[in-house]
């Protein structure tokens, strides 16, 4: 494992975290389609799920448990986010489909 790949990594995250946090308070607004932003995402979290992976397999051969805790706890709450903007989306395109059937 490189620095190289820490450094993208951390850059990567630093991305999804903002975006989200953008996102969650667009969707809160009510001024956002998920749709594009759901791409973004999508794209940010495979990377995401690359670099993590590279990550993970290097300090499995060489660190301790909590170390291994803290990175895989870590990778979980990434995750966890993007789940939750997917149920997010979802639920943002049936009310979307909702409100045009009844137009």
């Amino acid at each position: 494992m490189t620095m190289k790949v820490i450094k993208e990594r951390q850059q990567v995250r630093r991305l999804f975290t903002r975006n989200i946090a953008k996102l969650e308070d667009d969707v809160k607004k009510g001024t956002v389609d998920l749709t594009i932003e759901i791409e973004y995402l999508r794209d940010k979290i495979e990377r995401l799920r690359q670099l993590n992976k590279t990550v993970q397999d290097a300090l499995l051969e060489t660190e301790e448990e909590d170390v291994l805790n803290k990175e895989f706890d870590e990778c979980d709450e990434y995750e966890q986010m993007w789940l939750r903007m997917k149920q997010i989306s979802g639920k943002q395109r049936t009310t979307s489909t909702r409100s045009i059937n009844k137009g």
